[in-house]
């Protein structure tokens, strides 16, 4: 009979050395997100932890129009983790929250409220200075989340 430590079962002891439980993924329907829920999706196969996704509705941009100055149209973030929730693979359970605000902040305050322990998001590769200008999601990810991040490169 194998002994392990604490009397803990062989199952019990395998648990407590996966580090993820809950896996959240910055979803919002590009390619590049797609591939980071893919990712997630193996990982959370492998660790049998639960998957949670989080697209954020930023606050509409204001674009020049011929009849001045319009809010451009954004898609329907509830719409969008609905589809992803339920192409993830059934053996996963996994949920989805449509946030609001700035997507960076509002991502991080959403894993810490989660307790997530891994965040997987998906990189556009801009470059330095496009990411200058437009600044960069999974950068300000990398920095503030309250967990490890796994930047997934652009497929």
């Amino acid at each position: 009979m194998k002994l392990l430590i604490n009397d803990l079962t062989e199952r019990e002891e395998i648990e407590r050395r996966i580090p993820f439980r809950t896996i959240a993924v910055a979803y919002d329907d590009t390619p590049e997100s797609k591939a980071a829920l893919k990712r997630a999706e193996e990982i959370a196969l492998a660790s049998r932890a639960t998957i949670v996704i989080f697209t954020v509705a930023a606050p509409p941009a204001v674009v020049s129009g011929a009849a001045g100055y319009t809010p451009a149209i954004t898609p329907e973030a509830g719409a969008i983790v609905t589809r992803a929730v339920k192409g993830v693979d059934e053996r996963l359970a996994a949920t989805g929250r449509a946030l609001s605000g700035v997507p960076g902040p509002a991502i991080v305050e959403a894993c810490e409220e989660v307790g997530a322990d891994l965040l997987v998001a998906g990189s556009r590769h801009y470059g330095p200075v496009m990411r200058v200008l437009l600044g960069s999601v999974s950068t300000q990810l990398a920095h503030k989340a309250p967990c490890p991040v796994l930047v997934v490169p652009r497929p």
